[in-house]
């Protein structure tokens, strides 16, 4: 009866669309340190990384029928994040992040204000079908709404900084797997969530991404108006494709790398602007 009740749903979500308008507030946490959790250098990466603690951030989620814009909630104190490295904390200044995503589940497409290295960049491009498993047994409350679990997984491609066999740092392009858990509900006719995650018959409320290292709690859903500036984003910066974006962080990643080891024009590494801002 479950199976049956959920293709209801899914057939009802498809035939009708989505027509929620209004604002989510979401509470996004990030912990480092469970990327250590299965780790067998884990003690050896804290004292060189150390234990890193971060409060949580908060992002407005615009919804308007298809559409949707998800950024950082202006209206917050960025705070101080902390680190722990050979049992001393160090304390600094964080500053919010800059990224803005705009959707339109109607075409399937997105646009994204992104700041790397200090430059900002406009990407856009088509997106990405997540393959959730509905779970109807597994449920959750969250503001009031009963949530229905899903879970999935998506592989995406990053350039990153890996050590090589001889102990040197080189630039590769990895396949990185991200697990999702994530509790909806039906009771919110839009198949929205934060961040890029959505495609769910019902609005996402809470999204676990690796076990914990980052999670998404709705702290506020509120049916309003959503004019044309709420989903408007950051339009500065540079146009580019996902792909060629990537290209560019490769480079820039290689010369660091070039620098650090005391390449030509070295000297030491230039510090790199983190995406997102923090």
């Amino acid at each position: 009866m479950k199976k049956f009740s959920l293709l209801l749903m899914l057939l009802a979500t498809t035939a009708f669309g989505q027509n929620f308008e209004g604002v989510v507030k979401y509470s996004r946490t990030f912990d480092p340190s469970k990327n250590f959790a299965n780790n067998p250098n884990a003690s050896r990466m804290r004292s060189q990384m150390g234990n890193m603690t971060m409060r949580p951030t908060i992002f407005n989620m615009f919804v308007k029928d298809q559409e949707r814009a998800f950024k950082v909630d202006p209206n917050q104190d960025p705070g101080e994040a902390s680190v722990v490295i050979n049992g001393e904390r160090r304390t600094f200044s964080r500053r919010l992040p800059k990224d803005e995503l705009y959707f339109n589940d109607a075409d399937k497409t997105f646009k994204k204000f992104e700041e790397y290295a200090q430059q900002p960049f406009q990407v856009s491009g088509k997106t990405t079908e997540i393959r959730w498993k509905v779970d109807p047994t597994q449920t959750r409350p969250i503001l009031g709404y009963e949530c229905m679990m899903a879970t999935a997984t998506e592989s995406e491609q990053r350039t990153m900084p890996v050590p090589s066999e001889d102990g040197k740092m080189v630039v590769k392009d990895t396949v990185i797997v991200n697990e999702l858990t994530a509790w909806f509900t039906d009771a919110i006719p839009s198949s929205a969530g934060p961040d890029k995650y959505s495609g769910l018959p019902g609005m996402i409320l809470a999204l676990d991404i690796n076990n914990g290292v980052t999670t998404y709690v709705a702290t506020n859903v509120e049916q309003k108006s959503v004019s044309s500036d709420d989903l408007k984003i950051n339009s500065k910066g540079k146009k580019m494709t996902p792909e060629q974006l990537e290209k560019l962080k490769k480079e820039h990643m290689a010369e660091q790398m070039k620098n650090f080891r005391g390449g030509p024009g070295g000297g030491g590494m230039v510090i790199m602007g983190r995406p997102g801002g923090e």
